[in-house]
């Protein structure tokens, strides 16, 4: 296995993500709202299984069809949801409140690691947007396993 130099000890993959998501983004605003890299942590082995691949092969067709396949997704995910918004444009509160709602859905509770690949954003971020939907009386705060947990407010 050839070992290449990453600028960073960790992180190199949220970093290419980062700049992955800025250079669509420029190309088309459209891409910075697609919650790319949720659905890359949602399919994270296979997202693994591409890296290594393209490492095998030594190129990169297998990691690239996978990522065009996850933005395809993300796209027709982001259609789909569409429908359940009504026309007004959305702020990025709202869009971050779906979000987690959606995952409220199929989830007991909602920590900030959650928040964060769901969001993009980072831990601090992720405690910030958690506090405001505690705040606004969306989530209730609570100690799950030594660690806060967050669920609807019944």
């Amino acid at each position: 296995m050839i070992r290449r130099p990453y600028p960073f000890a960790d992180g190199n993959g949220r970093i290419g993500r980062l700049w992955h998501t800025l250079l669509l983004s420029k190309w088309n605003p459209t891409f910075a709202w697609l919650p790319v890299e949720s659905m890359i942590h949602a399919r994270q082995p296979e997202y693994y299984a591409a890296i290594n691949a393209s490492n095998d092969a030594g190129e990169s067709t297998v990691f690239i069809e996978f990522m065009l396949s996850t933005i395809k997704a993300s796209l027709i995910d982001a259609i789909n949801t569409s429908g359940e918004m009504s026309d007004e444009p959305m702020d990025k509160t709202t869009i971050r409140w779906k979000q987690i709602e959606k995952f409220l859905e199929t989830h007991e509770f909602i920590m900030n690691a959650d928040v964060r690949a769901l969001c993009g954003v980072s831990a601090a971020t992720a405690n910030r947007i958690l506090a405001k939907f505690v705040a606004d009386e969306k989530l209730v705060k609570y100690h799950e396993s030594g660690h806060w947990a967050y669920r609807l407010k019944i």
